[in-house]
């Protein structure tokens, strides 16, 4: 029983320090993750948006053109 708990403070040991390591990083690591994404979000919605725009751009063309209002 005694050699158990010998190979489990061996394991534990440096499980426990990459945890430490782990959260410190993430603690740095995080906001710049959090503006990442957040400029990924804009591009998507500039795209989307920009799209959008094009496909009306695009159907204005294809229509005839309206004759003038009648006064």
């Amino acid at each position: 029983m005694h050699g158990h708990d010998i190979a489990a403070d061996i394991v534990d040991g440096p499980a426990q320090r990459a945890r430490a390591a782990a959260a410190g990083v993430w603690a740095r690591v995080r906001p710049v993750v959090d503006v990442a994404l957040a400029a990924v979000d804009v591009v998507a919605v500039v795209y989307v948006m920009r799209g959008v725009s094009m496909h009306h751009r695009l159907d204005d063309d294809r229509r005839p053109a309206r004759p003038p209002p009648a006064r």
